[in-house]
């Protein structure tokens, strides 16, 4: 089962997330978007 782990940039692990739903999506692509400050890569 996929882990990801999303890490801060003082290397605290902001989100542990397991397995992988299309429903989960959304709300895992903001959590990365507010974790880089709203900047988008």
């Amino acid at each position: 089962m996929p882990t990801s782990l999303l890490v801060g940039a003082d290397g605290k692990v902001l989100l542990v997330h397991q397995g992988f739903r299309a429903e989960d999506r959304a709300d895992l692509e903001a959590r990365l978007v507010a974790a880089l400050g709203g900047k988008t890569p």
